[in-house]
């Protein structure tokens, strides 16, 4: 007789439910982890479009309403003491922290609960991340911040994405065999390599208004375009100037950048490493999250 295998129960927490890069990056990896290994819930400030596609896709959502972006004592207290109240009833095995503000109430909830945080996705990378956080904060006297749009991504999504670009590329510019593996790769990374994203030191990421209000970057994050590249010269003078403010906080603090990316930033992997000169890089890649 076959025993049946205890599944984990992974929390997803997120500041905000609406529909971006951000929340595109949770709603792939809730409804890619195998339903047979895993039990998934989406915890979110608002009830926003996120919601409701997590419903369609048969994955649990949890709504805070006084999750917000925005500091404010009183929601942040009560903010917090519901996220506790959620881990103290679901008594999950991970939770998968993403944004600053879920990273910081979160995480201190899953301390006090002790459960094992996986904070921001880019563990390898967070130390430096907050230095570039805080440089941009200087040099901008507070008007500016980083906002992360992925980090982590197990093999499994890569290998998603890849296929999507792919079959976009292909599509759009009746590419075939090398030349077309050649100019897909100059947006994602082959999944059967070595993908930074999988590795944990790559993230993604742009600049945001202290609001919160999206700065002119050129492009979008994850544009498939030439004006991608982060020294592409026909973008605005002010996304220009954007692109450099980001990409001088990012390698004083320690990151390197894909070239072809302006949002693509590495520490610790391949990439990272022969740019450095280091003999190897520091971390490869991780499958998916443990099952055991």
């Amino acid at each position: 007789m076959q025993q049946d295998v205890k599944k984990r129960k992974i929390l997803y927490v997120i500041t905000k439910s609406n529909w971006g890069g951000a929340q595109r990056y949770v709603y792939d990896l809730a409804t890619n982890l195998p339903k047979a290994k895993f039990d998934v819930a989406v915890i979110m400030g608002g009830a926003g479009e996120l919601g409701e596609k997590l419903t369609g896709a048969g994955i649990r959502g949890v709504h805070i309403q006084r999750l917000e972006r925005d500091m404010g004592v009183i929601n942040d207290t009560f903010a917090f003491f519901e996220l506790l109240k959620i881990f103290l009833r679901e008594k999950p095995d991970i939770v998968h922290l993403n944004s600053s503000k879920a990273g910081g109430l979160g995480g201190l909830a899953g301390r006090i609960y002790n459960v094992f945080v996986f904070l921001l996705s880019a563990l390898h990378a967070s130390r430096s991340t907050l230095h570039a956080a805080r440089i941009i904060n200087r040099r901008t006297k507070g008007e500016m911040k980083i906002a992360l749009t992925d980090t982590f991504r197990p093999l499994d999504l890569q290998r998603k994405y890849f296929d999507e670009i792919k079959s976009e590329i292909q599509d759009r510019e009746g590419l075939s065999g090398d030349a077309l593996w050649e100019r897909v790769t100059q947006f994602i990374a082959d999944p059967d390599g070595c993908p930074p994203h999988s590795t944990g030191g790559a993230i993604d990421c742009t600049l945001v208004q202290a609001s919160g209000e999206e700065t002119d970057m050129g492009t979008s994050v994850d544009a498939l375009s030439d004006a991608a590249n982060t020294w592409y010269p026909h973008i605005p003078s002010d996304a220009q100037r954007n692109r450099i403010l980001l990409f001088t906080a990012m390698t004083d603090a320690g990151f390197v950048n894909l070239a072809t990316e302006w949002w693509h930033y590495s520490y610790g992997d391949q990439y990272w490493a022969a740019y450095k000169g280091a003999p190897c890089a520091l971390y490869g890649s991780v499958a998916s999250l443990p099952t055991d």
